[in-house]
């Protein structure tokens, strides 16, 4: 097992060798891959040539937990209640370029979702918003999610190639998660994609239940942007279920947990959050491992 401290095995290091291999394959191009994991092109160069003795054990562990797919790695149930549906939703966007505002508690799975999503799916690109965010990082995070570098540090320019880029890309999709950390002027940018890229690409606003209330209240408090933002969205949020025992069931079981007792206890004490699901059935796994079982 890797931890932050343990000096990395062999196998470890060509493990991470063959799903960066695999990374690179799934974007297009090992430029677009060093982008993405914001690394050098000539480290990935390095280590796919398996010329490894440069290469410090801080960027392997950097490497594997970016690209994902490690032998520790959570499995991810696609038939669960939150990421079913939302699997379907981004399909959707994306084959018919059409534009969703979604909505989820927190925990429920929606990032780990977005993340499965992007990863299986050609020219889908998910950025994680932030209330830092101003204009011209939103801009370069959405260049960075496509592996592409803006030839100008300007924000009009750069949009302006960002959106001619998204136009010439088939089937496009852009996924905002946690847009409701967006400020006010940023999130206003959704106005502009939508109106360059209806028909042509799928756009998605996903957070939890604040941003359907903030974009509703805005609208009627006729905050600048927000009744365009509305009304692009349909007047209307999809709203995401909540996550039940059978859901809790069958992750724990992907995850090698399957004591009944064990799972309807896990799930009793998880309050819908699937990130304390996680902490459960990763402790309860280190448990087995240290008693030998």
């Amino acid at each position: 097992m890797m931890t932050s401290n343990s000096k990395l095995e062999w196998a470890e290091k060509i493990d991470i060798s063959n799903r960066l291999a695999d990374f690179v394959s799934r974007k297009g191009s090992q430029k677009k891959a060093a982008v993405g994991l914001d690394i050098s092109n000539a480290t990935i160069s390095q280590i796919l040539a398996s010329n490894w003795d440069s290469i410090s054990d801080e960027m392997w562990r950097k490497i594997s937990n970016s690209v994902g797919g490690g032998a520790n790695a959570w499995s991810l149930v696609p038939d669960v209640s939150v990421t079913e549906r939302l699997l379907r939703f981004l399909e959707e966007s994306q084959q018919l370029n059409l534009v969703f505002g979604i909505t989820a508690n927190a925990g429920s799975g929606k990032s780990a979702t977005i993340a499965h999503f992007v990863a299986t799916h050609e020219n889908a690109y998910a950025i994680s918003c932030n209330e830092y965010m101003e204009e011209r990082d939103f801009v370069l995070e959405i260049f960075k999610a496509m592996g592409r570098e803006p030839n100008s540090s300007r924000v009009y320019p750069m949009t302006v190639e960002l959106l001619d880029l998204l136009k010439r890309t088939p089937y496009p999709v852009l996924i905002l998660d946690e847009a409701d950390k967006l400020k006010n002027k940023v999130l206003n940018f959704f106005i502009t994609f939508y109106n360059q890229l209806e028909g042509i690409a799928g756009i998605n606003l996903i957070a939890t239940s604040f941003l359907e209330k903030r974009i509703k209240t805005g609208a009627q408090s006729n905050v600048k942007g927000f009744r365009e933002i509305y009304s692009r969205l349909g007047r209307r949020f999809i709203v995401l279920p909540e996550i039940n025992y059978t859901d809790v069931n069958k992750i724990c079981h992907a995850n090698g947990v399957n004591d009944d007792k064990l799972i309807k206890n896990i799930f009793d004490s998880c309050e819908n959050d699937l990130r304390r699901v996680k902490r459960r059935v990763i402790a309860e796994n280190r448990k087995k491992q240290k008693n030998g079982i």
